[in-house]
């Protein structure tokens, strides 16, 4: 069972946890992070959601729901790793925005790397495909 910190309309973090796939209150946020893996090519590295999972089959860029505890940045650096394989540090990757769409804070960053599609691990269960 996930657990979320949960923040409000304008992005902070409140003292609150909440779980994942039960409700959040009106105007309760948890938050999600994208990474834009971009080579020097300007070709965005995205994956394939597993069959099995919601949105299955989506082809997407790297991201999902923060656990309690992490902070986006570090939370976009566990996601990236997990998700491909590839490591970066907090200074390598840029924040580029913020949005909110339903109850959800999405921070977008782009990670500038040069990857090889051979060198991506796919994280079992979640991941199917890149390219």
């Amino acid at each position: 069972m996930g657990k979320w910190n949960l923040y409000d309309q304008n992005g902070n973090k409140l003292n609150e946890i909440g779980i994942r796939g039960l409700p959040l209150q009106e105007e309760k946020y948890h938050l999600v992070v994208e990474i834009w893996t971009i080579n020097d090519k300007n070709e965005i590295l995205i994956t394939q959601r597993d069959k099995d999972k919601p949105f299955g089959l989506l082809w997407k860029c790297t991201g999902g729901s923060m656990s309690a505890g992490d902070s986006s940045i570090e939370g976009a650096v566990r996601k990236l790793y997990e998700e491909t394989g590839l490591k970066a540090n907090k200074n390598d990757l840029e924040k580029v925005g913020r949005t909110f769409m339903d109850q959800s804070i999405y921070d977008i960053y782009v990670y500038r790397y040069n990857f090889d599609l051979a060198d991506v691990c796919l994280q079992e269960g979640e991941i199917v495909a890149v390219q």
